[in-house]
């Protein structure tokens, strides 16, 4: 989107760009620590030339989407534990802790909200 890092990153991981993006966003807000890595990142990672992903996600294409099944507010912490192959109690006892810690885990909550994508109907 915006100099191509976070796509990158996830790229270069084999990850969903979405969870990146959240992750920046989050320190951003959260911490104001985001912002300045973002840029720098920006100027020091090179871009890459071409069209041609250079690392394929093992198992196809997996997204990170708010679950359509398991989801309590908007489906965010069953999207998240969907993605990652576990519980959704424990990604949602996470996202408590983070409220009671400061609130940020409200802010990251209506952050993820906006940006994760709502799961694909069929």
């Amino acid at each position: 989107m915006l100099f191509g890092v976070c796509g990158g990153v996830a790229e270069y991981f084999g990850i969903d760009s979405t969870i990146i993006r959240l992750l920046v966003a989050v320190f951003c807000l959260c911490l104001g620590t985001g912002v300045i890595a973002y840029l720098i990142s920006a100027l020091v990672i090179p871009s890459r030339p071409g069209e041609e992903p250079c690392v394929r996600m093992p198992g196809g294409e997996k997204k990170l989407r708010r679950s359509a099944t398991d989801k309590t507010i908007c489906g965010v912490c069953g999207g998240i534990a969907e993605y990652f192959g576990i519980d959704s109690v424990l990604v949602r006892l996470l996202l408590v802790f983070f409220c009671l810690l400061g609130g940020s885990g409200v802010i990251a909550y209506i952050i993820a909200a906006i940006i994760i994508p709502p799961a694909e109907q069929l």
